[in-house]
């Protein structure tokens, strides 16, 4: 998934031993002069050892898999633009240099395929940046409250955002494996 950077649902098969967790290899790579390299420079590396050690073939194509869309509920959207942190957490990110990185309305949606089986896509239309919920959380963090407290994501997601989350089927991008190998010993 990093070589490549998709996420799981988007790999087309992957034989057992290599999603069962259990088969885990330790990579040791040496680069010219000690250099550290960046991380696309570290994902063609893998991409490398992947192709070398375990036999790995793939092409990309784009296929039809469900998914949920993210959409406005009946009575409206329920999260309101900010333009101040929200009042029990902030709606933006914190980037490694602690300046505030304001995040459109679609990473939110993204945030929420970590509590689905399928992915989520945006369909609101909400356009800027910087949410809050009408409670004064952030969205991610009213959604989690909510999960904590035992609501499924679906109920989070209509109560805290006024929002649902519709199956559907859009074409996404794929990476699928035409042959892999476990490696052999050194």
């Amino acid at each position: 998934m990093d070589a490549y950077k998709v996420k799981k649902y988007q790999i087309i098969g992957l034989p057992s031993w290599g999603a069962s967790g259990r088969d885990l290899y330790d990579l040791e790579a040496k680069v010219a002069d000690d250099v550290t390299p960046t991380v696309d420079e570290a994902r063609l590396m893998l991409r490398s050892v992947l192709a070398e050690r375990f036999q790995l073939r793939i092409h990309h194509e784009t296929r039809e898999l469900p998914v949920y869309a993210l959409v406005v509920g009946k009575n409206g959207v329920k999260v309101l633009p900010n333009q101040s942190p929200c009042r029990n957490g902030r709606a933006s990110a914190q980037s490694s240099n602690k300046a505030a990185e304001y995040l459109h309305w679609a990473f939110f949606a993204g945030v929420l395929s970590i509590n689905t089986d399928r992915p989520v896509i945006d369909e609101t239309e909400l356009d800027g940046v910087d949410y809050c919920t009408a409670d004064g959380y952030s969205p991610t963090l009213a959604i989690a409250l909510e999960i904590e407290r035992g609501s499924s994501v679906f109920t989070a997601v209509a109560d805290k955002w006024g929002m649902r989350l519709e199956p559907q089927k859009a074409q996404l991008d794929v990476l699928v494996i035409e042959s892999v190998m476990r490696p052999s010993e050194n």
